[in-house]
């Protein structure tokens, strides 16, 4: 029983490292954190941020377009406006099928998923 456990647990951690590298080898053009195997930048959120939205952008946001990767999902931080002027109107943005809320922040707007 534990050896079907940990080998369920192993194959899980394979795929989230696979989709990883899938995701950088998509997106390596896009600077972001270093990562590392598996949990990919999220060691890069410094615990006492986690609730300071800000200060973790202005962290992770190094260049206009930067990534963070999360497992197996790749989460793109747009900031420049010239850029997102080009994406939210874009018809492959607005069509997406996981497409579902904004939230406001005082200088910017929060896409989920």
């Amino acid at each position: 029983m534990w050896f079907l456990l940990i080998c369920a647990v192993l194959v899980f951690l394979l795929y989230l490292e696979v989709q990883r590298v899938k995701l950088n080898n998509r997106f390596k053009h896009v600077a972001g954190p270093s990562q590392l195997p598996i949990i990919g930048s999220v060691y890069s959120i410094r615990p006492n941020k986690l609730t300071d939205f800000k200060a973790v952008f202005d962290e992770l946001a190094v260049d206009p377009v930067a990534k963070f990767v999360f497992g197996g999902s790749l989460l793109l931080l747009v900031t420049d406006p010239v850029v997102l002027s080009q994406i939210l109107p874009s018809k492959s943005f607005l069509e997406r099928p996981y497409f579902f809320d904004f939230f406001e922040y005082p200088s910017a707007m929060l896409s989920a998923k």
